[in-house]
């Protein structure tokens, strides 16, 4: 009961202030409403721009985290490679002395005679 009193005052303020309002005042009130539907569709264009914006900086972001992610498995990779040679060169025996080195002292047999040593006059 009290919406329907409330409503029923409403709609005679409202009815009352309109045809109270001069042709002046309409006019006015036609032109502010005219100024801001025209800023409301600038305000529209210019979020479509920038969602546009936006949209073309995901993309760009996407990619360049694409080949970040690429670029961080390739130095994985590397490293991997990198420890599998370390780990291959330390399992390798020691090398043979190179062609034309001097060999090693080799120990003197227990039947073998000392040459002895010159003598000098």
């Amino acid at each position: 009961m009290k919406r329907y009193i409330a409503t029923a005052v409403m709609a005679v303020v409202l009815t009352t202030g309109l045809t109270g309002c001069g042709m002046k005042e309409r006019d006015e009130l036609k032109a502010k409403v005219a100024t801001m539907e025209q800023e409301a569709s600038k305000m529209k264009n210019e979020m479509a721009s920038k969602d546009a914006t936006v949209a073309d900086l995901r993309s760009q972001l996407e990619a360049a985290n694409k080949n970040a992610r690429a670029a961080q498995d390739k130095v994985a990779q590397m490293e991997a490679d990198a420890a599998k040679a370390k780990e291959a060169a330390m399992k390798k025996p020691a090398a043979a002395p190179a062609k034309g080195a001097a060999p090693a002292k080799a120990a003197a047999a227990p039947h073998a005679k000392p040459t002895p040593a010159p003598v000098k006059k």
